[in-house]
């Protein structure tokens, strides 16, 4: 699992501090045991010391009574659980308390105050043991190591809280600030700005984005200028084309006419003659006016009327309009039985089909095979034919507006078919035939597909 940036500043930030204050608890610990051990052993010696020095006349005069009075008195210091004071050949004189409770004891000569001599040459009149005990020393040891403790753990929070704040004011914040800015850059909000206030690198970073952010801004202006003057230059590039194209098809239809009208002003000219010319100037009216309705269809957006038609239908109507035209020996079709009805536009698909037909024979193809095939959840129509097939070179064109490599022609035709088929939501494959020819490929959804959420565009 990965973690935040503020999620790893709050695991360092806590682990620092809390291994810090653990460490510092035990040195203190160590420390404030030590040092109360050694004053508990300090106050025990000077005890001892004030008893010897106290019961120096009660040993001389041997009196019991007032020897248990004074080692009675010492018994009040909590520590100590038994007093035995012993003559100078350690025979007891007194025994207070219970002496197998202690943990320890201190042994301290008894001496005459009043001798020149030096300490611990003086003779022992006696000595007196002190018998103590550490629990009372361990139950403070004890209540203050869980004192410090706790001080130490509260320590740690407070400072864990206080580094995670000021770290994450003058870090975390700035970035998940730069962070907002980004997302609503991913909006397209190029006029957003951060401060990145905290640390100079933040500053610094914050800078440089809204400088980027500027940068990005103008360069996306003038990639739109530049995208305008393009579409600009394209357009007039097509509206050129277009009106070559125009002037290119319609010049020769009207010298013919011309020239036809010419013949007719004769009034000598045969009756034949002049019969013939009148058919030269129909077909040429007729002539013009497929090619204009041809640059009409194109210009308008396909407006498909989609229903559920049954494909064999539709080839056996391409079929049956080719047949007249070319031969009905030069068209076969054939449909995949139990093939399922499919929403088209019978109308637009038979032109498209008729196009495809027209410009293989057109190329040189002497038969065409019209199929329908079921694959998988879409209906494919075929036109399959023997012609010389389409060069490499220019497969990547054919379906580009205005191109053409016939001598007459508008170069029309194939992208009206693209049109169609992507208007039903299909798409148009080409392939080789082998071992000449070419295979056009015309794929559409079934009903089926459709219903998954897949829909055809256009319409």
């Amino acid at each position: 699992m990965k973690l935040s940036l503020k999620q790893r500043l709050i695991l360092i930030t806590s682990s620092t501090v809390l291994i810090t204050a653990l460490s510092v608890f035990l040195l203190s610990q160590q420390i404030f045991g030590s040092f109360m051990r050694e004053r508990f052993f300090e106050r025990l010696s000077l005890l001892s010391r004030h008893l010897a020095s106290g019961v120096v006349l009660g040993i001389l005069l041997r009196d019991e009574d007032m020897l248990a009075r004074f080692a009675s008195s010492v018994m009040k210091e909590e520590s100590i659980v038994a007093v035995e004071i012993l003559t100078g050949d350690k025979k007891r004189l007194v025994l207070v308390g219970r002496p197998e409770e202690a943990d320890g004891v201190i042994v301290e000569k008894v001496v005459p105050g009043s001798s020149q001599e030096p300490f611990q040459e003086r003779r022992a009149l006696g000595f007196v043991k002190l018998y103590y005990s550490t629990a009372h020393l361990d139950r403070l040891l004890h209540r203050l190591f869980w004192q410090v403790l706790l001080v130490s753990l509260l320590l740690a929070l407070i400072m864990s809280l206080a580094g995670y704040f000021l770290i994450t004011r003058a870090l975390v914040r700035p970035l998940n600030e730069l962070l907002g800015a980004v997302k609503r850059v991913e909006k397209g909000e190029l006029h957003v700005r951060v401060s990145g206030k905290g640390l100079p690198e933040t500053e610094e970073l914050a800078q440089a984005f809204s400088q980027m952010l500027a940068s990005l801004k103008a360069s996306r202006e003038e990639l739109k200028r530049t995208y305008e003057e393009m579409l600009r230059t394209r357009s007039m590039a097509e509206i050129g084309r277009f009106s070559l194209s125009i002037a290119h098809e319609i010049k020769n239809p009207l010298g013919i006419i011309k020239g036809s009208l010419d013949i007719l002003k004769k009034p000598e000219i045969p009756a034949e003659i002049r019969q013939e010319m009148i058919q030269y100037i129909e077909e040429e009216v007729r002539r013009l006016d497929n090619l204009i309705q041809n640059f009409l269809a194109f210009a308008r957006p396909q407006r498909i009327k989609p229903r559920p038609t049954h494909p064999e239908e539709i080839l056996a109507s391409v079929a049956r309009r080719l047949g007249l035209e070319y031969g009905v020996d030069r068209v076969e079709w054939e449909a995949e039985e139990g093939l399922p009805q499919v929403d088209l536009d019978a109308e637009h698909l038979e032109r498209a089909l008729l196009n495809l037909v027209k410009n293989a024979f057109e190329a040189g193809a002497e038969h065409v095979w019209l199929r329908a095939r079921k694959e998988d959840s879409a209906v494919v129509f075929e036109v399959e034919d023997d012609g010389p097939g389409i060069p490499e070179d220019l497969r990547e064109k054919i379906f580009e507006p205005f191109f053409t490599t016939k001598a007459k022609g508008t170069g029309l035709g194939l992208s009206m078919v693209l049109q169609v088929v992507e208007a039903h939501g299909g798409r148009v494959e080409l392939k080789e035939r082998t071992p000449h020819g070419a295979v056009f490929r015309l794929v559409f959804k079934t009903e089926k597909e459709e219903e998954n959420g897949l829909h055809p565009r256009g319409g």
